[in-house]
């Protein structure tokens, strides 16, 4: 996507993985992929099992809302960033993150406001502030998931009224 004012709603985006590209390094065939576009609505889909990522927000993307989503089945989940830009804003809200590895989401730069997420199974990590990302997640239920929330580098996280078993 490359364009402004864009909903995608109550779609189904999987299975565009490669076997012989696990890490989708030669195919990058995200499910969503957005590159400098600004008021971007994604609703009540489901993403599983695609190449490199499942929805990747990119270079000054801004004013993202993405709500009601199932995001399952993949290594790298959700990736936001890949600029220098630090004042992008994105809002992620009801959200079922499930059997994922990683980027549940990572933010690498940008505002993020995360609230009443489900993260479940998730092997690696699950919401990433990094590079000078400032992200707020609240009132989200982490069940078995390694490294709930954290951040790195100069990037500030902020965690209020969330629940963590196992």
């Amino acid at each position: 996507i490359k364009k402004k004012n864009v909903i995608i709603r109550n779609l189904t985006i999987r299975d565009s993985y490669v076997d012989s590209d696990p890490n989708g390094k030669k195919n990058d065939y995200d499910a969503v992929q957005v590159d400098t576009s600004s008021h971007i609505w994604l609703d009540h889909c489901h993403f599983s099992h695609c190449g490199d990522g499942l929805v990747d927000l990119r270079k000054n993307t801004d004013y993202v809302t993405v709500s009601w989503c199932i995001f399952s089945n993949h290594n790298k989940c959700f990736g936001i960033g890949w600029t220098d830009e630090t004042e992008f804003k994105m809002t992620l809200h009801h959200n079922w993150f499930h059997d994922t590895n990683q980027r549940n989401p990572s933010f690498d730069m940008g505002i993020g406001h995360l609230y009443n997420n489900l993260l479940e199974n998730i092997d690696s990590y699950g919401n990433l502030s990094r590079g000078e990302a400032r992200v707020v997640v609240e009132h989200s239920y982490f069940r078995n998931v390694n490294n709930p929330y954290y951040y790195t580098d100069n990037a500030e996280l902020v965690a209020r009224g969330n629940r963590v078993v196992n």
